[in-house]
């Protein structure tokens, strides 16, 4: 006669310093590799040649020339030429001759040079903003008319 066995329990794996070794782990390979420096590749924006948009613009739009280089910096509004450090006087003082004509400004359009720092965009972008000109089309590396 078989008499019937008790089945046998496996014992359960303790696995409470299971995350402490892997931390351990995760630790010792960020110690211990070592990052290479990778050739970064310059990245060209595209170029806006033979673009002509003051025949597509209307009277009510707001035209700004940014070049700034080592030689000088400038800036135009419309037809009045200024230096950058004074861009906010420039820029309200055509958007107000614009009013008082009965002009309300819809658009503006901003040509910027390659030199151009990003931070001298921004904040003509805020002063534009500022004045409740909202719809601003950017134009990158123009070809200057001289």
């Amino acid at each position: 006669m078989k008499i019937p066995r008790k089945a046998k329990k496996q014992p359960k794996i303790n696995t409470t310093a299971l995350p402490d070794i892997i931390f351990m782990l995760l630790f010792f390979f960020m110690v211990t590799t070592t990052m290479q420096n990778q050739n970064m590749q310059t990245i060209e924006l595209p170029a806006a040649f033979n673009v002509d948009f003051k025949s597509k613009s209307n009277p009510n739009d707001l035209e700004i020339y940014l070049l700034d280089n080592s030689i000088q910096n400038m800036l135009k509004v419309n037809d009045e030429t200024g230096n950058l450090g004074n861009y906010k006087q420039l820029i309200n003082h055509q958007v107000s001759l614009m009013k008082q004509n009965g002009i309300f400004v819809n658009r503006a359009y901003m040509y910027i040079d390659e030199n151009t720092p990003m931070s001298t965009v921004n904040k003509v972008k805020e002063e534009l903003q500022e004045l409740n000109i909202l719809k601003i089309s950017y134009i990158h590396n123009y070809e200057s008319e001289s």
